[in-house]
């Protein structure tokens, strides 16, 4: 290339992330399809559209990097072919202790390899062939593998259970006696194929041999189930783990390992039988307790959808979130022709069951998620999807679990991706403890769903990310094109709630415990009713909800709402175009002026808010008329929560009830827009604040001890109720105090 240029190795998918951890200086890596790129300040940069297009070369510090162990002609390496498998396992050992993952598997492979081909008694299946064959159970002597990993240590201080030494190698056990090692030598000769090349009876020297090589197995099968572990490669480390038990059924390491792995897979029954089993056998192991503990609340969750939050909500999302495992409670995907009008033949979530408002219907972690980390994601205001840089990052996490989790690429590919041609999957992929997150059915996942699922391709996850991405608020991320807008400071895929189709009158609502997104029920459903969510904030006139909400979907909301405001749009039109107004030019005034709180509003504030004031008047106006009369009182709050806004914000400019004439005006605004606002969206943070606001209204004109407050304390606890759950009143209380005292301060 003529002309001083300056080449930069980048990946559009890593623009917030940290690309010293994935590009190390040092690395060598294979680059495929690569292009040149001139951006906006002029410099050029090489870049690729896809991971799976940078292949490391050689052993570098990033763990789980794309590739595999070969030349970009698809040779494989030949490096340290010299050194005997106890000495390719201490390589590893180092490599580990390094954080190089990668490498450390290339060399406990190559080690079990070598052990494998040096057994002299009989003939063990390969383990480069898809990690199968089981070898004989055995105890050996491990004295001479317990050479040091690095210098000056004594032990291969792989990171595990405390109690056994942080080693894998050095795990204590009886040594068994000479008599009864060639005892089972002897039986295992017996049952195995022998080496036509040996002799009839194998020689004190033999068995020796394979003893040390059994013990090196068990070692680099351990260690590189630990591997295997922190390369999210769950599936590997279970089939790892597995192997080493199979040579020696006590080794605590492997128990251990095989409980961490089960329980990332969610088979949590058999990580605590793992765990129990490696605490009988090294109890009072604080590492164990602890995994133990967690796998059997995560079972207890998982099966039940019982979630112990009281003591985070009551200390006021203090402290680090509980952790909650995944919980399908009384759902399911089902294809339907939903009420709802994105069309014939889409899927959705039903009930399997009536329930009632504030029953927990399902709890998801995100298959991946993407923070800010103080780098602003811009997003539209009106479909708040992400722009390239955050939508990247999430598709290049996506991307590269999708690669090493079977599970995890089924789910994506069975999302939505702007495809029509849609099918209803099976729950056992989503459903903890199924028969799909055995590590057994990942190779056999065809006779599952009934596909073996692909290669991850780049851009179907783009297009997932793009139709199914939830922000932190829970709106979808999906539609439109990007441009600097609202922040968000985390954007990822839930997999379940993806199914959850839109109504602007959504009977569910979700909250988040850390990175779980908990969905519960805001209205009581009959067995088979669809579960809905808002994509986007409802709480405004039709035409705003179409234009801003749903132009990036697709789709047009046919729910009962939205059909009752197309019937009477030429009565509230005007309406509506005030509204438009208002929003255009009062909200950011508004804004402007309660930058330093609310204690400095002035005189702009006050006309502005009263413009809203006089919107909701005119509502309520036409909402009294003949011509409105017909409609139910269900219908007026339809129409009345189009415009909430108004009534909410032009509140702020009535005089504070009682001290005047006016409060019982100001108490009238806010009991209807309240009433509105339950009709239409119970599960939603701001009708729970306009109950807290009527609520303390009442309490100025009454005491607390009146059944005036009593009645609209318990209609704002059933409002936090919906929101949050069933939980204890107590609890429901703390919430709606750590709100009102927010809305005293503003």
């Amino acid at each position: 290339m003529a002309g001083p240029t300056q080449t930069i190795l980048t990946r559009p998918l890593l623009y917030s992330m940290k690309v010293q951890a994935q590009f190390p200086q040092g690395s060598r890596v294979a680059i495929k399809e690569p292009y040149f790129k001139r951006y906006k300040d002029q410099t050029v940069g090489l870049r690729v559209n896809n991971p799976g297009d940078v292949v490391f070369l050689e052993s570098s510090a990033s763990a789980g990097a794309s590739g595999d162990d070969k030349h970009c002609d698809g040779t494989e390496f030949d490096d340290k072919t010299d050194l005997d498998y106890d000495q390719l396992r201490l390589e590893g050992n180092r490599a580990f202790n390094s954080g190089d993952l990668r490498a450390a598997v290339k060399f406990y492979t190559k080690s079990i390899d070598k052990a494998l081909s040096c057994s002299k008694s009989w003939k063990l299946e390969s383990s480069t062939s898809g990690l199968q064959g089981a070898v004989a159970k055995i105890q050996a002597n491990e004295k001479k593998a317990t050479s040091s990993a690095t210098p000056g240590s004594k032990s291969d201080n792989l990171n595990g259970p405390k109690s056994t030494s942080n080693n894998a190698d050095n795990q204590k056990r009886k040594s068994p006696s000479k008599k009864s090692s060639k005892k089972r030598s002897k039986q295992r000769r017996g049952g195995c194929d022998r080496d036509q090349s040996q002799t009839p009876m194998s020689t004190k020297a033999d068995v020796k041999a394979d003893l040390k090589a059994e013990a090196a197995l068990l070692a680099a099968y351990s260690n590189r189930s630990e591997a295997w572990l922190r390369m999210n490669k769950y599936e590997e480390a279970v089939i790892d783990a597995e192997n080493a038990l199979q040579i020696d059924q006590a080794h605590v390491k492997s128990m251990f390992r095989r409980g961490k792995a089960s329980h990332c897979l969610q088979q949590y029954s058999k990580a605590i039988q793992c765990l129990q089993s490696a605490l009988q056998l090294s109890p009072h192991d604080a590492d164990v307790e602890k995994a133990l503990k967690e796998a059997i609340t995560a079972d207890l969750q998982s099966r039940l959808g019982v979630y112990n939050l009281s003591s985070y909500y009551l200390s006021n999302f203090s402290g680090s979130p509980p952790k909650c495992a995944d919980y399908s409670g009384p759902v399911k995907v089902q294809m339907l022709e939903s009420k709802y009008g994105a069309g014939s033949g889409q899927r959705g979530l039903v009930t399997t069951t009536s329930v009632r408002a504030g029953d927990l219907l399902l709890v998801s972690n995100p298959l991946a998620i993407a923070r800010s980390e103080g780098v602003e994601f811009h997003l539209i205001p009106e479909t708040r999807r992400m722009n390239d840089a955050s939508q990247e990052d999430l598709v290049t996490q996506l991307y590269n679990f999708a690669r090493v989790a079977p599970r995890a690429l089924h789910q994506l590919q069975s999302l939505y991706n702007g495809s029509k041609n849609c099918s209803q999957p099976s729950m056992d992929l989503f459903v903890p403890g199924s028969i799909f997150n055995s590590p057994k059915s990942f190779k056999n996942s065809t006779n599952i769903l009934g596909t073996a699922p692909a290669q991850p391709d780049i851009t179907s996850i783009r297009n997932v990310v793009q139709w199914n991405a939830f922000d932190e608020q829970g709106f979808t991320t999906g539609g439109g094109s990007g441009r600097k807008g609202l922040r968000s400071f985390c954007s990822g895929i839930w997999v379940l709630p993806s199914f959850i189709n839109h109504s602007c009158l959504p009977n569910a609502s979700r909250v988040h415990v850390g990175d779980a997104m908990m969905i519960y029920a805001s209205r009581d459903l009959e067995a088979g009713e669809e579960v809905c969510l808002p994509y986007f904030d409802i709480l405004s006139p039709l035409p705003q909800r179409r234009e801003k909400g749903l132009a990036g979907w697709g789709f047009t909301c046919k729910c009962p709402r939205c059909k009752l405001e197309e019937t009477l749009q030429s009565e509230i039109q005007h309406m509506t175009d005030k509204y438009s107004q208002l929003e255009e030019e009062a909200i950011p005034a508004i804004h402007q002026e309660t930058k330093g709180g609310f204690a400095k509003k002035g005189d702009g504030f006050l006309r502005n808010t009263s413009q809203f004031l006089g919107l909701a008047s005119e509502v309520e106006a036409l909402l009294s008329t003949r011509k409105f009369s017909h409609l139910t009182t269900q219908k007026k709050n339809w129409v009345r929560a189009s415009y909430a806004i108004s009534y909410i914000v032009g509140n702020s400019s009535m005089p504070a009830f009682p001290q005047n004439s006016d409060g019982a005006a100001k108490f009238r605004f806010l009991s209807a827009v309240l009433d509105s606002l339950a009709e239409v969206f119970p599960g939603n943070s701001q009708t729970l604040i306009t109950a807290i606001m009527v609520m303390e209204e009442v309490r100025k004109q009454h005491t607390m001890k009146s059944k005036a407050f009593k009645v609209a304390e318990e209609k704002a606890l059933g409002i936090c109720r919906c929101i949050y759950g069933n939980q204890k009143v107590p609890v429901l209380r703390s919430l709606m105090n750590s709100m009102q005292e927010g809305i005293l301060e503003a």
